[in-house]
C-alpha cells in the first residue's frame, strides 16, 4: 500500500517543483495551465472546478495541474480586471467608481461587463501562464 505524503501541504514550493517535475512533457504542463487559467478566468460562478475537470479530462490534460492553477485567478483581481474592460468595451469609458459595492453590490448589471472583458483576458492569461508554466518546467528538467 503506497503511503500518502501529505507534507506537501504544509510546503507549496515542494508542490510544485513535483508538479513541474511530474510525468508529462514540459508543452503538456502548460498546455494543462493555459486551459486551466482560460476557464478560470471566465464567469463561471460556482462551476470552475467543474468546467475546468470536464475540460481537462476530455483533451486528456493533467486535471492537477489545470485545477490548481485556477487559484491564481480567484477575486477580485481578475474578475474586477474583466469587469472594467468589459465597461469600457460597452461604454467607451473606464469605470472609475470601483469599489465593493460597484463590482459586488451591482454584480447582475456587471456580469454582461465581465463576461465580455474576461472573452479579451481569457486567452492572453491562458498564453502568459502558458509560456511562465512551460519555462519554469524547462528550467526544472534541465536542473535534473
Amino acid at each position: 500500500k503506497k503511503q500518502v505524503d501529505f507534507s506537501l501541504i504544509r510546503h507549496p514550493v515542494k508542490l510544485l517543483k513535483r508538479l513541474l517535475k511530474e510525468n508529462a512533457s514540459p508543452g503538456g504542463l502548460a498546455m494543462s495551465a493555459a486551459v486551466g487559467t482560460f476557464f478560470a478566468v471566465l464567469p463561471l460562478i460556482s462551476i470552475h472546478t467543474l468546467v475546468i475537470a470536464y475540460v481537462a479530462t476530455r483533451l486528456h490534460r493533467k486535471k492537477i495541474m489545470a485545477l490548481n492553477i485556477q487559484h491564481l485567478c480567484m477575486p477580485p483581481f481578475v474578475p474586477l480586471i474583466c469587469i472594467e474592460l468589459g465597461y469600457y468595451m460597452r461604454n467607451g469609458r473606464w469605470l472609475t467608481d470601483v469599489n465593493l459595492n460597484t463590482v459586488f453590490g451591482q454584480l447582475p448589471s456587471r456580469l454582461i461587463e465581465w463576461l465580455l472583458g474576461s472573452l479579451i483576458v481569457a486567452p492572453i492569461a491562458a498564453l502568459l501562464i502558458g509560456i511562465i508554466v512551460f519555462s519554469a518546467a524547462q528550467i526544472f528538467r534541465q536542473e535534473n
